[in-house]
């Protein structure tokens, strides 16, 4: 009889991007009400880890990602929203708790799916930004169109700290991913951005608090994109 063939997997893969911590997954994955993202515990690769999704691109799903053993039922999260409240995630066996937002953890095997260890690098168009201010002008415009937090991303690459995000000027969006970074002058990492229209600026911040600005998310990454590569 001749040899069966191995079985393939099918649909979307999984490009798995290692986060800098729970408190930066769970500001991503936090909306404000229902409609926030859940998180995934998946141990069906040999490798617990706590995951949220993200964007598409390509035939790929991006999934932020923490290694943890032993997960909970909920994430409660403390959203910093005075300069006297820390922002903090931790794992909870409830909903309920006073001043804490929950995100559901849901156990789950995503072994059906394969990894996808060369996505983007076809998919996606790298567009430089003349600065972080342009940048952050550009994720301002798409936040207040949507009415919604937009998040960007930041790591570290050759030394210097990129701020990036996707899709960010609607006009340019495509079948193709955009990819908009810029470079920082300083490694300060930040949960936050504010932005002030007066003077076209924006600084980090831990808490979200003066309702004069405009706030982005800024979730920390502990490696880069794989499908970054920055020209020399």
């Amino acid at each position: 009889m001749p040899e069966s063939k191995p079985k393939q997997k099918r649909g979307k893969s999984i490009l798995y991007v290692k986060a800098a911590s729970m408190v930066d997954m769970a500001r991503y994955a936090y909306n404000f009400d229902f409609s926030s993202k859940s998180m995934i515990a998946d141990a069906s690769r040999g490798h617990p880890r706590l995951l949220v999704l993200g964007e598409s691109i390509g035939d790929a799903i991006m999934a932020y990602y923490i290694n943890y053993d032993n997960p909970r039922s909920f994430i409660r999260y403390t959203f910093p929203s005075s300069s006297g409240e820390r922002e903090s995630a931790a794992f909870a066996d409830s909903a309920e708790g006073p001043g804490k937002h929950s995100i559901n953890v849901l156990r789950m095997s995503l072994d059906a799916f394969c990894e996808a260890k060369n996505a983007g690098r076809r998919d996606a168009i790298g567009i430089r930004m003349g600065s972080p201010e342009d940048l952050a002008h550009a994720a301002i415009k798409r936040a207040v169109k949507e009415e919604s937090f937009i998040s960007l991303y930041a790591f570290e690459y050759r030394g210097k700290t990129v701020l990036c995000g996707f899709d960010l000027i609607e006009e340019l969006m495509d079948e193709k991913k955009t990819f908009y970074y810029a470079v920082l002058k300083d490694k300060r990492k930040a949960g936050f951005a504010k932005y002030s229209y007066a003077d076209n600026t924006f600084e980090f911040t831990d808490t979200v608090e003066e309702h004069s600005f405009i706030y982005v998310k800024i979730i920390n990454l502990a490696e880069p994109f794989p499908f970054f590569k920055m020209p020399d």
